[in-house]
């Protein structure tokens, strides 16, 4: 098991997940996004870069000396609407 904090807007929580959880596992799990709130169309990041669904989640690892809440977090961002070219 890993420990992985997740952080949607103001909420943050922590999660221990097996070893092989991806970004995408993340994503379309029932009980994060219900305890977050956030719905379909988000993106992943971890220090400000987008992960791919594939990519392993990185475990989260507590400071020395308390430091940043947000240090480490998983963060789930809302995306914005893709207009399609023609």
């Amino acid at each position: 098991m890993k420990r992985f904090k997740v952080r949607y807007g103001s909420n943050v929580k922590i999660y221990d997940l097996p070893q092989d959880t991806t970004i995408g596992d993340i994503k379309c799990s029932d009980i994060i996004r219900a305890d977050l709130g956030f719905g379909d169309n988000v993106n992943i990041l971890y220090n400000g870069v987008a992960l791919p669904d594939s990519a392993i989640a990185p475990e989260f690892i507590e400071p020395f000396g308390g430091g940043s809440p947000f240090t480490g977090s998983i963060v789930v961002e809302t995306a914005c609407n893709k207009k399609e070219q023609n």
